[in-house]
This record gives C-alpha cells, structure tokens and sequence, in this order.
C-alpha cells in the first residue's frame, strides 16, 4: 500500500479530491458510486480529446492499487442498502483514525481555497 497520491496521474489525482470533498459520507467514510456520479467522473476526467485522460475505470483501479480506497464487500453493514449498479469505497487513511486530525482538516481548507480560486479566475475570464 503506497497511500502517495501524488505518484499517481494528474487525472486520477483530481478525481480523488473530488470525490473526496464532494461525496464523502463523514459517519463511515465511505463513497458510493452509482452510474450519476461515474457519469460526472467520466465528464470530467475521461475526455477522449485529452491524452492525459483516464477512463473512470482506471480510476478506480489506480486508487485502489495504491491503497487510497478499497472496494466493500457486498456483505459489508454499509454496503447491505446498495442497490445492484452501486459500488462502495472506504478511505483507510480516514477510517484507520476515525477522527479528521488537523492534517485532513489543513487539506480541507488548502481544497478549499483552491476552489476558490479557481472559481475567481473562472469568474475574471
């Protein structure tokens, strides 16, 4: 498990925090997927014009080969409501503290901040 993100390819990168800040559920620090939110993902970070593009499946399989998410089993409790198309990811880095220590919650904000300034130059263009 190497748990480096910035190992991985900018695309996947990029999906991760946005998945992260975005569809995050903070009681068991879980993401469902289900075909929306591939399909976002797919908009965003699977662009056939770009050559640094992923498929969302490769994604996926980047993160979990480097221990960032790791896909729930069926019989797991929080897995036990999805529906047939959804997939479930825990964070172990999260999960393992059971609590944000103050190094998530300085990368929160840096996430944060860099929205924002994102969204300003968007705004100025």
């Amino acid at each position: 498990m190497n748990l480096n993100i910035f190992k991985l390819p900018v695309q996947t990168q990029a999906a991760f925090w946005f998945m992260l800040f975005n569809w995050i559920e903070c009681n068991n620090y879980s993401i469902t997927i289900g075909p929306e939110r591939r399909k976002i993902l797919a908009d965003y970070y699977s662009r056939s014009n770009d050559p640094d593009s992923r498929a969302v499946q490769n994604i996926f399989r980047g993160l979990m080969k480097s221990g960032l998410l790791i896909k729930c089993k069926k019989s797991d409790l929080i897995c036990k409501a999805n529906k047939t198309y959804e997939v479930t990811y825990r964070i172990p880095f999260i999960v393992s503290q059971q609590t944000l220590n103050k190094n998530f919650i300085k990368l929160h904000k840096e996430i944060i901040q860099l929205k924002s300034e994102l969204h300003q130059e968007v705004v100025n263009t």
